[in-house]
């Protein structure tokens, strides 16, 4: 796929909506230590899990942001091992 991968980084808001177990059903999600959850995800999965995330509970702050091209790269080397 050619699809730019996405990073969304989301804190949520306020209740037990999100468990520190949370995960997107789109892609990869880890819960950081200051509770903010980061999820990776092809571009063109972003409005999806933003409207799943959105649905789960109230969120104080959202950032989508394009994954950093050394990041790709280190992938793409990764995977050819």
């Amino acid at each position: 796929g050619g699809a730019k991968k996405k990073i969304i980084t989301f804190l949520p808001g306020p209740g037990p909506a999100f468990a520190d177990t949370w995960q997107s059903r789109h892609g990869e999600t880890k819960r950081a230590d200051d509770g903010k959850f980061t999820i990776r995800v092809p571009g063109e999965n972003v409005v999806a899990v933003s409207q799943e995330i959105l649905r789960t509970g109230p969120v104080a702050d959202i950032t989508i942001e394009d994954v950093p091209l050394e990041d790709v790269i280190a992938e793409l080397f990764a995977a050819q091992v």
